[in-house]
């Protein structure tokens, strides 16, 4: 069975590093690329094609929210998992509401992540029901 493809996108190059090194040891995800920007992962989806977007909230230029909305819009979307050092419930609503599958607190990241990527995974493999599938989009709400 293959591994879930993650790509990553956040404006801190220390966080990129430490994410793609934990995704790839502990919960064997493969990172398939890293951006610093929503323009940049806009760009490569079409290219890479993911299984999972980690978007940071808070990007300059575009925001997570908004490379987030566009990505929904797209057939066939990838999921999409926002991540923010802030994870009070209205950025979790606003991610919610920009269609993303999950939210994650940096704070949190190793704590949170692992379970949301065994959800994405399982849905991706289309072993979860309806009702499964809709668990994991409140992550840590």
């Amino acid at each position: 069975m293959s591994r879930i493809r993650v790509y990553i996108v956040d404006d801190n190059t220390l966080f990129l590093v430490a994410a793609s090194r934990f995704l790839a040891d502990f919960c064997g995800a493969e990172v398939i690329g890293v951006a610093q920007s929503g323009q940049e992962a806009l760009r490569r989806i079409v290219e890479l094609r993911p299984d999972v977007f980690l978007l940071d909230y808070n990007m300059p230029g575009m925001s997570g929210l908004e490379a987030a909305a566009r990505i929904k819009n797209e057939k066939n979307s990838p999921a999409v998992v926002i991540v923010s050092l802030n994870a009070s419930a209205e950025m979790r609503e606003r991610a919610m509401l920009a269609g993303c599958d999950g939210f994650v607190s940096k704070i949190e990241f190793t704590a949170e992540i692992p379970p949301l990527i065994e959800v994405l995974a399982a849905r991706q493999r289309g072993a979860l029901g309806a009702d499964d599938q809709t668990a994991c989009r409140c992550n840590g709400d």
